[in-house]
Order: C-alpha cells, then structure tokens, then sequence
C-alpha cells in the first residue's frame, strides 16, 4: 500500500492506493530510467509558463535564449516534437529550426511538417511565422481564429486583485469601467486594500474588504444592465480569476449563524455578482449543502464567457520575442508602449508599479492611498494592453471577424432558480452544464476546422443532385470527398448541418447556437439534415441528407463543395429541469426522499408480509441459487433494493425469475390485495429494457406462466412493431394501469415514463444496469412509485464502466455528500447510519469483505466463468463469488484461439494441483 495526505474540505485527509499497478513503473524508472538520467552527459530542460513561480526563473530566462523556447508557451509535447522533426544530433535550438523551415517544402502536406506549421503558428498567406522571423523588438499579431475574445465591446470592466499568500486571502482589489476606445469612467473606478499591520488575516478584515468589492462590483453590473451594454470583464492574470473567485465563495459559504445575521446582505451581493462573473462548475460550490435556505442556480447558461483572461488572450495571438513566457515588462515594453500617446500614462505605468509580486514585496512599506494608486495602475495597464491588442489586429487584417469571431449580449444579470432543496438544485446546474458542454464539444470541433483552414473535424462533402423534392422536405445525394476518416452512420434525425467549404462557410458554423436550436427541426439559420442513407459505390462513397435545404439552396450547384458538421440536438435536458423544478415544489417528493436518506425509505414499508406467508413464499423459489434467495427475501422486507452483479452473474435472469415468482407466488398470497400490481422496467438504453422484456418472457413460458401476467413494451407509434403473443407494444398515454385486468411488467425509457410520471403510479419500479444512469434521469423512474408502498430494484455493477459524463471537473464535496453527479446505483448506496460512500470506498482493500450498506446485496455465482477466469475476478469481487460452471473450456475449433491452448492446458495442471501462482 502507498499514502499521501491530501487537502481537503474537512482539512488533510490521508488517502491511501495499491501499489500493486505501479511497482512495475517504479522497478523500470529505478533499472532503466533513473541510470539513464545519471549518465547523460546534458540534462534535458524546458522553459515555459510552469517555470513561473520558481524562484530560478530568470537565471533560466537567460540560459533560454536562443532555444526552442523562444517560442513561447510551448509545451512540453510540442518541443519534443519539434526536436524530432528537425534532423539534427543533440540539441535543438531556435537556429536549427530557422533552418528547418526555410529549407523544407512548405507546402508539403507531410504529417511532421503539417505537425511542425502548426506549432510555429506558420502564416500560409504570408509565408512566414511570427515566431521565427528577424528579431524585433516590438510584438506582432499571430491571426488564430478564436472565440474566447471579443469582437467588440461597449464597455470594459476590468478588476485586479491581490493575495496575501499567506493567509490566501486578498489584500487589496480595484475595479475601473472603460469605454470600448479606452476612457475611464470616474464614477466606476474604485479600489480598497487593508494594511499589513492591520492584521489582514483576521476574518472581519477580509469581510469588510470583500464587502466594499462586491459592493462597487454589482453597482457597475446594474448600470451596465441598464445601458444594455455589450460590456466584457476582464483580469490580467488566471491567479486573479482564481483569487477573486474563492474569495467570493469563502464570503458566500461563511455560516451567518457563527458569525453575524448582519453579513446575509453581504452575501447575497456576493452571490449575484459570482452568478455573472463565472459561469463553470465551482457554482455548485456556492450552493450551501443544507436546506435551511433556498438554492441560487443560474436559469441558463452563457455560451460565450464574460469573464476573460488577457494573458491567455496574448499568449494565443500575441507573438513577442523572449523566451518561455511573458513578463509584464515584455507586454509593457514591446506590445503597450509602441502604440501608447499619453506621456502621462507612460510615465506612470511603470511595470513595477503594476506587477503583483513587485506590489506584494512593497506591501508593508507602503500606505493605503498608495497602495490603492498601484491597484489602479494595474487596471489602467489592462485596459491600455487590451487597445494595444486591437490596434495590432487592425495592422494585421481588415476583417476583424475573421478572426474574433463572437461579439457579447447585451449585459444583464443572470436569471436564477430558486430550489428549497440543495440536492436538487445541485442536479439542475449539472444537467444543464452536461448540455452547455456538450454544445461546446461540437463548436470546438468546427473553430479546429476554422484554425487549420481545412475539413478535419468535418465531412467534406461534393453536392450531386437532388434525389426527391416535396414541400417540406427534400432528399440530395452529395459525394464524400474524404470517405475513409469519418464513420456514417444512418438515421431519421438531424443531426447535422451544412455550410459551405469555406472560410465564410465555417465561421456561420461556428456562431450556430446549438443551444438555442437543440429541439429544432426548421427555421435555423443553417439547414439541419438527416444522414438517412450511404450508397458504397465502387469508386466513391455517396450520402443521402434530408431536411430544408432553403438557407443555401442557390449554392447547391453540380460539384459545389460543402461540409458537414454534427451538431447538438437534445429533446430531454428540458424535460429533466422541468421536473427537478416540479419534484422542487412537492411537499413530499418521493424520489427527494430517496435522495436524502435510502436506507430510512427502504425500512418505510407501512405493512410487512407476515412471516408464515413469507416462509410459503420463499419455499417456492427452490430452483434459486443461495445469494439469489439471499436477495429475494430482502425483496420481501424491504422498499430499496440495491442488487450488485458482476460480470458473468446473471443479473438480467434474475430479475426474470423474481419477477415472474413475485407476480405468480408471492402476491396471490396477499388476499387483501384486489388492485392488480404494476412493475415497471427502465434501463439507460432500449437494448437492456428489450433484453430483460425477452428474459422475462423466456421464464414465464418455462414456468407456464404466460396467462398470470401480461408484458408491454412503450414505444412511439412511428417505431412500434406488430404485437407479439408474448410483449404488447402500445405508446406511453395509451396506458391505463387502473384498467388493467390483470398483473402487468411494463418496460419504458426514461423518457417514456417521463410522459405519464405524473399520472400513473407503479408498485415495483426496476432499474436495470443502475450503474450506467445518472441520479438526474433516475429521478423520473423514482417519481413514477406508489408514495405508500412502492419498492425500488437497481440492479448493475457500479465496478464497472459507468454512465458517460461530459464534463469530469466537478469539484469535491465532503466524504458525506452523495455522489449525485454519477450512476444511481452509487448515489443510493449508503453506509449504515446514512453516511455515503467516496469513490475510494468502491475497491476492496485486500483481505477485506465488501459491505455497501444494508441496502445493497451481491450475486455471487459466476455462470460464464472456469474456475482460472474467475479467479481474477475474486481479486475484485472477493473470494465469496464463486464458479458455477468450474469445469468449462475455451473452444479451440475457433483459430483464433488454437494457438492458446498448449498453454491453456498447462494452466489447467498447475490449477488442479492448487499452485495458483504457476498460472499465467
């Protein structure tokens, strides 16, 4: 076992792992690696933006000159790949790579020089690169097509703050307003800062500091709401933007209880000015984690960010001649004071009067008055870099768009949701931030497009002629230009749309809203098309795409070249937030209940079955396994249950054979019982609900059960099938369980329950492959339950791969809060005593039994297994989960497995004479 103490919320917590993996990692860097690293005659090194804060950085800065890292903010993956491009024993250095590029075809389409132009930023209309042209002194615009930079603004904000590293809190912030040409605005420029011998780390201090910040802060958002200004923030630095940020938080999490009643004002400023600023996960940090008081989420989320960083802005399109990164001096010296006018402003943007490190050293000689004069500099600096960065782009181009490709909305405060419950409110940020990131996913793949001048995230594609025409829709055949990159995949919905291959054309696929448009089928500003068929024809591979072709149908000529993106569509987000926002408003929401506290529910059961019937009950189910019958019985006593199958256990049987024995045995027992009982069946894809519908069906003929009970399937009218004699097929609103004659198992996607959760009420609800469904979907099937009597069965395996999640940057919650933001089957297993599971909790620590709370039981039979195969598996399942089928072979009539089966039988041997470790 290894260990390393790590901080966290409840202060340094001790983590340990299995070293098991990494020993063989260590052995090789300890034989192999480490002597090689000793008899090097040169250490290999890289300058560049992580050399930041070491305190070696400038004797490095010198040694960096002349090398590689005279481009600067090149990482280490990029050096290492220029220096295996350039053809050279030893060192590469910023001369070779001169050479490099001036005597090699540029033109050539070859992968390492593609690689190496992409590196350099390498200009294809001009010819050159900024990096490594005859040195200059003053800086040039590189011309990267980007998003994350404003087209043009109205206003900007722009705030400086500064740390105190060793209480990590601030002391001192400015906030200045400027016009979009660069003139200050008086009565928006403000700064406050505490003196070191003021006892800056006390609390008081930094609420009184941070009171007057948020203060000037929402005063300058509300006067930029009501001038509807296309107003932008700005920070110089990424640790301002991080600075000001737990800042706001630390303010907004302060318990008013400990404190004083008197900071909820406070707070409440401090809370709708990070709701504008920010607009990433660390919201969900905000969210207090009781329910005491309601829950600010923001009610949609911005597609361009507000808040932007200008060093990162620079050191994508800013090209200056030094080495690694760039110092304030260097902006100062080659990029701000060749295009500044005012003496004035030369004489008194000084860098040291500007940089965070120079004002923090001076911090205790100086006064307050000077050290607020300083913070305002540094705005002042900000505002005339971000002129000097336009002022290089119009020297660059005429067409601005061209390369800023977005513009911001009108300002205005950011509209909220207010949950009672922070569970809740929680799931709705995640839910929509899957969908914004998502949406991201796709317009990153076209602005990739969009920089390297050419289809690679994209289908290119050679229009044809059109195949059929009606009234709404029409059907064109276009020829695929680059077939083998792309797989096609056939079906009904729009999943694309078509612009032209064009620079012109690309750019109108980036600024479509995916988000705005993600439920709709017409009216958007590009036409969005089914792919709905692939005709492989000897010489070239042809598609068929329907939808409106309107927007673009005078360019649809014989040969003309389009492409094709995929975009984002989504019918479902909605529906989710629509009824987290109604379970919300109930005063007593069942699935809020689960949430809150699975085990209580689960033991809320308001009659039992009585212990003769029980034992009845359970003595006709003698066709099941131990850990079968183990969980059958649990099944009687409990609401929740969490049934754990890991690979080769036979979790889908199961759940036929119980729901076939509960709907045959266990309720005709239950005489006062006259309303037939409804189970329902939902899984996180069609295939696992058809499976488990089958499997049911395959056990109720064997058992002669067909008549007890009826199976139906919901479906869409446009995709039902003919009815079988053993499922029904019907839609979601022709249902009626009042009606039903007789005891029914209804199989349905989250979305078809969606449609009637609010109207029908089920007794059983089962979650197959419970580990794949996030807590947010769950929460339907959860709501679709009897509020008296219904039960839950997950079943699944939360070892195995889990639900897919776009984003994985949440932050952490403390080891008590439930792991909401992944499967349902690991959000609803609890300790005893309701604490909830960490991921680390998940791995069995060796000579450890697994206990995940007493609503979660194991199926510990593997029926696809030999004992050697299962083998590995009791390493993660424990030795409790046993072969049922010890003696199968592998078929070695397959010839794919022939040449396996020497050894095969070999392992057989040292298997049946115990010696476990002579097996391979």
């Amino acid at each position: 076992m290894g260990g390393v103490f790590l901080p966290s919320i409840d202060g340094i917590k001790q983590q340990t792992f299995s070293m098991d993996f990494i020993l063989p990692r260590v052995e090789r860097f300890l034989s192999e690696e480490l002597p090689r690293i000793v008899s090097a005659s040169e250490v290999p090194w890289h300058y560049n933006h992580r050399c930041k804060t070491c305190k070696f950085v400038e004797d490095c800065r010198k040694d960096a000159k002349g090398t590689i890292a005279m481009i600067p903010y090149l990482s280490v993956d990029d050096a290492s790949d220029l220096k295996q491009a350039v053809p050279k024993e030893g060192e590469v250095d910023i001369e070779d790579l001169v050479n490099y590029v001036n005597n090699i075809q540029i033109d050539s389409n070859v992968s390492n020089v593609k690689k190496v132009k992409q590196i350099i930023r390498y200009n294809e209309d001009r010819k050159q690169s900024p990096y490594l042209e005859s040195k200059t002194e003053n800086a040039q615009y590189i011309g990267i097509p980007t998003a994350t930079f404003p087209q043009e603004t109205d206003h900007n904000l722009i705030i400086a703050m500064f740390l105190d590293p060793f209480v990590s809190r601030p002391f001192g912030w400015a906030i200045c307003l400027y016009t979009n040409d660069g003139k200050i605005m008086k009565e928006f420029q403000h700064a406050d800062s505490n003196l070191k011998s003021e006892k800056n780390e006390t609390l008081s201090s930094f609420i009184s500091l941070m009171n007057s910040f948020v203060t000037h802060l929402e005063e300058a958002f509300k006067y930029l709401c009501q001038e509807g200004s296309r107003a932008c923030i700005f920070v110089y630095e990424e640790k301002e933007k991080t600075l000001i940020q737990d800042s706001l938080l630390e303010l907004i999490t302060l318990d008013p209880d400990k404190i004083s009643k008197d900071i909820q004002p406070i707070q409440h400023k401090a809370m709708q000015c990070f709701l504008n600023l920010f607009d990433d996960c660390s919201l969900l940090l905000a969210i207090k984690n009781d329910d005491n008081e309601n829950s600010e989420i923001p009610d949609g989320l911005r597609e361009f960010p507000r808040l932007i960083v200008l060093e990162h802005s620079l050191s994508e399109n800013i090209a200056i001649n030094v080495p690694g990164f760039y110092q304030i001096t260097d902006v100062w010296e080659q990029m701000v004071k060749p295009t500044l006018k005012n003496d004035q402003e030369l004489n008194s943007l000084d860098p040291s009067n500007i940089d965070l490190e120079s004002i923090y050293a001076t911090w205790d000689s100086m006064n307050k008055e000077r050290i607020n004069k300083n913070l305002l500099f540094r705005t002042e600096f900000v505002n005339v870099a971000i002129q000097a960065y336009y002022s290089l782009l119009k020297k660059f181009t005429d067409n601005i768009a061209s390369i800023l490709i977005f513009s911001p909305q009108k300002f205005k405060f950011s509209e909220v949701q207010k949950f009672n419950h922070h569970y809740l409110g929680k799931l709705y940020f995640f839910t929509q931030f899957e969908a914004v990131t998502s949406s991201s996913q796709k317009r990153a793949d076209r602005l990739k497009d969009f920089v390297q001048g050419e289809a690679i995230c994209g289908i290119l594609l050679e229009f044809d002629e059109f195949v059929e025409e009606n009234h709404n829709e029409t059907i064109a055949q276009f020829i695929v230009c680059d077939e083998t990159s792309h797989k096609l995949e056939t079906n009904n919905f729009t999943n694309f749309i078509l612009t032209e291959d064009s620079a012109e054309g690309t750019r109108e696929a980036i600024c479509f809203s995916d988000m705005k448009y993600k439920k709709k089928f017409s009216g958007c500003p590009l036409p969005v098309l089914a792919l709905i068929k692939v005709v492989d024809n000897s010489e070239s591979i042809a598609i068929h795409l329907k939808g409106e072709f309107q927007k673009k149908r005078s360019k649809l000529q014989k040969n003309a070249k389009f492409r094709l993106y995929k975009r984002y569509l989504d019918f479902n987000t909605d529906k989710i937030l629509g009824m987290l926002i109604n379970i919300d408003k109930q005063k007593n929401s069942l699935s809020l209940e689960i949430l809150k506290d699975p085990n209580a529910w689960s033991t809320s059961l308001p009659e039992k079955l009585p212990e003769k019937l029980k034992t009845i009950a359970l003595n006709k189910c003698d066709s099941f396994t131990p850990s079968q019958k183990k969980i059958s019985e649990a099944l009687l006593e409990k609401r929740l249950q969490i049934i754990w199958g890991p690979p080769g256990s036979g979790k889908t049987h199961f759940l036929a054979l119980f729901v076939t024995w509960y709907l045959t045995e266990v309720i005709p027992l239950l005489r006062e019982k006259k309303a037939n009982t409804i189970i329902g069946i939902t899984a996180n894809t069609n295939t696992t609900i058809d499976n488990l519908l089958e499997r049911i069906s395959v056990v109720q003929k064997r058992m002669n059960k067909t008549d007890d009970f009826l199976l139906v399937r919901m479906t869409t009218r446009s995709t039902r099938p003919s009815n079988s004699n053993d499922i029904t097929y019907c839609t979601p609103q022709e249902l009626n369980f009042k009606d039903a004659y007789k005891h029914t198992v209804v199989g349905g996607t989250i979305w078809d329950w969606h449609k009637i959760y609010d109207k029908q009420k089920i007794d059983i609800m089962i979650i197959d492959e419970g580990s794949q469904l996030l807590v947010a979907n769950a929460c339907v099937a959860l709501e679709c339950l009897n509020q008296t009597h219904g039960k839950l069965i997950i079943a699944g395996d939360h070892m195995q791969l889990g639900p897919i999640i776009q984003n994985t940057s949440h932050p952490a919650f403390s080891d008590d809060h439930p792991l909401i933001f992944g499967s349902t089957q690991q959000c609803l297993m609890r300790k005893v005593g309701d604490p909830s599971f960490n991921e680390d909790d998940f791995f069995l620590k060796k000579g450890q039994n697994h206990d995940y709370g007493p609503c979660t039981l194991q199926l510990k039979e593997n029926w696809r297994m030999n004992c050697e195969l299962n083998s590995f598996f009791q390493e993660i399942y424990g030795d409790d989960y046993i072969s049922k089928n010890r003696n199968l072979e592998w078929d070695f009539k397959d010839d794919d497995l022939s040449h396996r089966k020497s050894c095969y039988q070999a392992d057989i041997v040292s298997w049946k004479s115990n010696d476990f470790s002579k097996v391979k």
